[in-house]
């Protein structure tokens, strides 16, 4: 399995990331820089990897479970990266050397821990989507604040993606029940859908499909 960087559609450097895993079959499915610039691999089936341009250099992060599929990043305001899994949430900084640490208290409060999605908005609050049980938004004391889930009028508990605008002030979230605008995600949950605190589009208002990936 191969990182590649481009520049302008070319490749102009290229890694071999299988030295760094421990099994020799792998898959990425996620790509994400932090604030250091440095890039974080989630790859399918291993775990997660981070590789620092400056040095070259990867760092496997080792979870509390071997060989599990890793969706999801997010860095918060402080620094700490957290991980989601096809088995819940973790949590890391560079003190913990190479493990991270799972999140026991959120990961309690997901009826299905399938974590595809991770999203903090600009009061810190953190967003957690899965794939089964919708979104959950949590304050910093990892207290559930809101889910957004079929059951409650969301469209789907199928959550893929979840980036917030420019501004900071709607949430966009890519479902495989087409994409979602949601304004207020704490605002009153009513039956009449024009007062939803969120609005959908789907296929029949020119998303050319439902599921929408990112």
């Amino acid at each position: 399995t191969m990182l590649f960087c481009c520049k302008y559609g070319k490749v102009v450097k290229s890694w071999d990331i299988l030295p760094y895993l421990p099994r020799s079959i792998a898959k990425i499915f996620i790509l994400e820089c932090d604030r250091r610039g440095r890039v974080w691999i989630g790859v399918d089936d291993v775990g997660p990897l981070i590789f620092d341009p400056e040095t070259e250099q990867f760092r496997f992060i080792h979870l509390d479970e071997e060989y599990l599929d890793v969706h999801c990043f997010c860095e918060l305001a402080d620094g700490t990266m957290m991980i989601g899994s096809e088995k819940g949430l973790y949590a890391y900084d560079d003190s913990m050397g190479d493990h991270a640490k799972k999140v026991s208290d959120i990961d309690r409060q997901l009826s299905i821990p399938i974590i595809f999605a991770l999203h903090q908005d600009r009061e810190g609050r953190l967003w957690v989507g899965t794939f089964g049980s919708g979104i959950y938004i949590f304050d910093s004391d990892n207290k559930l604040l809101r889910q957004l889930s079929y059951q409650y009028g969301f469209p789907t508990n199928e959550i893929n993606q979840i980036l917030p605008d420019a501004q900071g002030n709607i949430t966009w979230v890519a479902t495989r029940e087409g994409l979602v605008r949601v304004s207020n995600p704490l605002g009153s949950l009513t039956n009449d859908e024009s007062e939803q605190p969120w609005q959908c589009y789907y296929y029949h208002r020119g998303i050319p499909t439902d599921n929408m990936r990112a």
